[in-house]
């Protein structure tokens, strides 16, 4: 019943070669654009956001600097002026 093979001229097998670690997958690339426009983006926020806060910050230390003059000359009025004109801006 069984009948033997014959002998056909084949080649061996070969192995595939090591998997290299460049170029990276698609989903690395992918990845590594995320994180970029990601830390982007969150950079160009703070930015704006300190920018804003400019204007408040050195207001505060306006009245720091009029609190202390207050303290040193206990005049009234002048605090009121003072802190009328940083209103005022």
């Amino acid at each position: 019943m069984n009948s033997p093979v014959p002998q056909l001229p084949l080649r061996d097998i070969h192995l595939p070669g090591p998997i290299s670690w460049w170029p990276p997958a698609p989903g690395w690339w992918i990845l590594l654009a995320l994180l970029i426009t990601g830390t982007m983006l969150i950079v160009l926020y703070a930015w704006y956001q300190r920018k804003r806060n400019r204007m408040r910050r050195v207001s505060l230390k306006e009245i720091d600097a009029i609190q202390e003059a207050f303290h040193a000359h206990k005049n009234n009025t002048r605090l009121v002026r003072e802190l009328s004109v940083l209103l005022l801006r």
